[in-house]
């Protein structure tokens, strides 16, 4: 992924001190996409507000881990997940059907 002004500043800088730094891992994608929905996303255009670990809106549920991914009949698409908090509570998070 193209990297902006300042991680290539700091890349330069240190590896001219004999460093090797590299890029974080990022989840945005660097070019423009239409997924097998239709649905056309658009590239990243490197804002910076995000971090590099992805645009658009989401939850995080902390403490909580996913138990199984729920399938519609086909089983061929997700419907949603299903996760445990820290106290053993389950719960159903339903997928968005438009994505």
């Amino acid at each position: 992924m193209k990297q902006t002004y300042g991680p290539t500043l700091f890349a330069e800088a240190a590896g001219s001190i004999g460093l090797h730094p590299f890029p974080c891992p990022s989840a945005n994608m660097s070019q423009a996409y239409t997924n097998p929905l239709g649905v056309s996303l658009a590239p990243c255009t490197y804002c910076g507000f995000c971090e590099k670990f992805g645009c658009g809106n989401f939850g995080l549920r902390t403490e909580s881990e996913v138990t199984a991914i729920n399938l519609d009949s086909s089983r061929k698409h997700a419907t949603g997940v299903t996760y445990v908090d820290m106290h053993g509570n389950e719960y159903e998070q339903p997928a968005d059907p438009a994505t």
